[in-house]
């Protein structure tokens, strides 16, 4: 065995380590082999007797003893490496077998617990449908559902959130802004194409987006989730309708002036609920149109409009301004809204047209007593005297000047119309004034000028008639000759509104047995006796709503506020300082009458034995008018001990008895 060992190398190296041994003198012994002699057994022979002696020249051959039992066997160095080979490969066998086992049990786990859940990440919504659709048309889409859990989803429902103006594609006309589509079943990994449709309106270009929402919920829980589509995007290529308007683009101030409005049709499909709409800009007064508005002076419902069908709406009115100035007015087209039925929620089309005023070629003024402005205030059962004054503004002369003033309003009495020099037609509610009839107006030089005058008393009003008005419209025409001979026709228009005040009132009454409070002392009133009494005061509003209504009244030195108040309407409160009663009552709508009353005590003086003294002094009342804008007033007079719920005449005298009287 230990030959065995030496055969690699090892018996060269001992040899060279005998070798310098030798050349040094060492004996062998120092090697350490004696060691193993002594290990060797006592019955071993001894060594060869040369062994003793050694020689430079002669090597004696090496003794090695025998090994006892007892010491472990040498290992070669080939066995060694086999074993850390077989032992490598036990650990890398082993590894691999506990990375297997690791990757099983976390694969196991996903598909257990995370393939076995619902998760929104496992649903795809997508929606798919054209680019492109004209306004007004049929747009189909389509919704592709998938789901990649491993369990099937109940209970869901597809949301559809539509823009403005879409309508329902199944229930024509219905206005459609959010929808839903119940789903029943969608199975562990199946996808489902859901057909859907709806009826999109919209300007040429405009871009619109669909959202679509799967909402769902699982067996065994309440819990609701979500997943959202990528929104559908789409363009109107055209619009649903068209619009031209036609009207002049210049204008003198105070002149009439006419639109038509032409809508078309450019649908596959009749258009049901079309709604117009105006924007005037200032200056601009709305007089008439055809047909009549369905909401103010701005709206217009179109029911139905057939593929190709054209409808016009003429618009007129009376523009005013300074010249030169530039009026826009601007006209769309569209779906109404839900919630408000004379807004739009989608516009169709739109129509911008320009006016640009001129200087008119006569100068117009009209005052109602006097009064100039757009609108004048008039007391109910005022008589109004018109003033209408015209100049000629150009370098021309005008001829056949013709004046037409037109009347309109609710408070129009036809009988208190008075023409003058010219001619009232009741029929048709116009006063007329021509070059036949009127010398001035035959011939007006540059700068001429003339005045026609008419008066009118408006009509008092009733429990039905409210706001009260009377508009009196001015339109002159007339004729010059131009520099090239040619004549041509002038027209100049003005407008005046005389509108007519609410017509308010104020009473009072002292009251002892009858009212809110329980009065006390002697009646009639008895001199250096307290005695209470009851005001009761009513305020009736006429035609007009008011608001900021109040009613003020001071007490004399002898009568004391015994802070006992009640009202209908507003408050009642009293300024020491001042001896002022002030009644706040606030709005007050047409036609309606509020009520208060308060209490007071009097301690009359030997001095006014005899006499009936005034308990409250003239109560004022002022409130503001919310149609005609201007300041309404109304007083009550003085209020003594005079009472209105006796039937006693000396009780109802109110006069003060002596002291001591009973």
């Amino acid at each position: 065995m230990l030959g065995e060992t030496r055969e690699d190398g090892g018996e060269q190296k001992l040899d060279s380590v005998r070798e310098k041994l030798y050349e040094r003198g060492v004996p062998e012994k120092d090697l350490g082999y004696t060691d193993l002699q002594a290990h060797a057994p006592h019955d071993a022979p001894p060594p060869p007797v040369w062994q003793a002696t050694p020689r430079e020249d002669i090597r004696p051959p090496v003794v090695v003893a025998p090994l006892r039992t007892s010491t472990p066997p040498f290992i070669p160095a080939s066995s060694m490496k086999k074993r850390t080979r077989t032992r490598l490969r036990g650990i890398l066998l082993g590894g691999g077998v506990l990375f297997f086992l690791v990757a099983a049990i976390l694969a196991s786990t996903y598909l257990f617990f995370g393939r076995n859940s619902i998760s929104g990440n496992n649903i795809t919504l997508i929606t798919h449908g054209p680019f492109a659709v004209g306004g007004g048309s049929k747009f189909d889409f389509t919704a592709t559902l998938t789901n990649q859990n491993i369990v099937p989803i109940d209970s869901a429902t597809l949301i559809m959130e539509y823009p403005d103006g879409t309508q329902s594609a199944a229930d024509k006309g219905k206005s459609m802004k959010r929808e839903r589509k119940t789903i029943e079943h969608i199975g562990a990994g199946e996808t489902l194409n859901i057909p859907l449709s709806a009826i999109v309106f919209g300007e040429e270009n405009d871009e619109k987006d669909i959202r679509v929402t799967i909402e769902y919920r699982v067996q065994g829980s309440n819990a609701t989730f979500y997943r959202d589509a990528t929104p559908l995007h789409f363009k109107i290529s055209s619009s649903p309708v068209t619009m031209a308007v036609d009207a002049v683009k210049q204008i003198t101030s105070g002149q009439n002036i006419d639109f038509a409005i032409t809508v078309t049709s450019n649908a596959p499909s009749p258009l049901e609920g079309l709604l117009v709409k105006a924007e005037y800009p200032s200056g601009f007064s709305f007089t008439t149109s055809d047909p009549k508005p369905v909401a103010g002076e701005d709206s217009w419902q179109l029911n139905e409009l057939k593929a190709g069908e054209k409808k016009v709406i003429h618009v007129t009115g009376l523009m005013s301004g300074k010249d030169p100035e530039k009026k826009t007015f601007h006209f769309s087209a569209g779906v109404a809204n839900d919630q408000d039925p004379y807004a739009l929620s989608s516009i169709f089309t739109t129509f911008t047209h320009e006016v640009a005023l001129e200087a008119a070629f006569v100068g117009l003024d009209m005052q109602v007593n006097g009064k100039g402005g757009d609108t004048v205030a008039l007391a109910p059962r005022e008589a109004a005297l018109v003033e209408v004054t015209f100049k000629n503004t150009l370098p021309d002369t005008i001829y056949n000047t013709e004046i037409v003033v037109n009347l309109s309003g609710n408070a129009i009495d036809k009988s208190t119309v008075s023409a003058g020099s010219g001619f009232y037609d009741s029929s048709k509610n116009t006063i007329s004034w021509d070059s036949a009839a009127t010398d001035g107006l035959k011939e007006i030089i540059p700068g001429g000028s003339n005045t026609v005058t008419f008066s009118l008393t408006p009509a008092v009003s009733d429990e039905t008639t409210r706001t009260q008005e009377v508009v009196a419209t001015v339109n002159v025409k007339g004729r010059r000759v131009s520099e090239s001979n040619v004549p041509q026709k002038l027209t100049s228009a003005i407008s005046r509104s005389v509108k007519v005040e609410s017509e308010t009132s104020l009473s009072s009454q002292v009251f002892f047995g009858t009212g809110p409070f329980g009065n006390t002392g002697p009646v009639p009133p008895v001199a250096e006796t307290p005695t209470t009494y009851t005001i009761i005061m009513a305020y009736r509003n006429g035609a007009n709503g008011v608001s900021g209504a109040v009613v003020e009244a001071q007490l004399p030195q002898y009568v004391t506020w015994t802070n006992q108040t009640k009202t209908l309407a507003g408050k009642i409160s009293y300024n020491e300082s001042t001896r002022v009663m002030t009644w706040n009552i606030g709005d007050v709508d047409a036609g309606k009458v509020v009520g208060g009353a308060f209490q007071l005590s009097i301690l009359p003086s030997a001095s006014q034995v005899s006499q009936v003294p005034a308990l409250v002094l003239e109560q004022r009342a002022r409130a503001q008018d919310r149609f005609t804008s201007t300041t309404l007033r109304a007083t009550a007079p003085n209020l003594t001990t005079q009472l209105s719920d006796e039937t006693d005449e000396t009780k109802q005298a109110g006069r003060v008895q002596p002291a001591g009287t009973h």
